[in-house]
């Protein structure tokens, strides 16, 4: 199974003026504070969360270890040939199954832990 990603197009930042070596003593550093809250808003992007999936069916694993995050504005494209886990994929995205091991977030809520009305 591959998965294709693509991220809708960003507005590019205005360009900054070139420093002179004399003012690169000057540029600013990013403290760990910004830093942890950088991560942390790079974290709330993520839409959609899946850890370490694994499932079989009759013994047969179809899905071993699948990790895969998509984020705020991309598109992603799962493809693969017959029997690949595609669909199994997709349903367990949708709560319509169980993982085997492994986690499914949809916007930071592990679908293992909702009840029928909250899917």
């Amino acid at each position: 199974m591959t998965v294709e990603r693509t991220e809708e197009p960003e507005e590019q930042p205005e360009r900054q003026p070139r420093r002179s070596e004399d003012q690169a003593d000057e540029l600013p550093t990013t403290a760990p504070e910004e830093r942890a809250e950088a991560e942390a808003e790079s974290r709330r992007d993520v839409v959609i969360r899946v850890e370490n999936l694994h499932k079989s069916f009759g013994g047969r694993p179809i899905l071993k270890g699948i990790d895969l995050e998509v984020r705020r504005g991309e598109t992603v494209v799962i493809m693969g040939g017959s029997g690949c886990g595609k669909s199994t994929l997709l349903r367990h995205l949708i709560g319509s199954i169980e993982p085997d091991e492994g986690r499914v977030e949809i916007f930071g809520e592990d679908l293992s832990t909702l009840d029928h009305d909250g899917l």
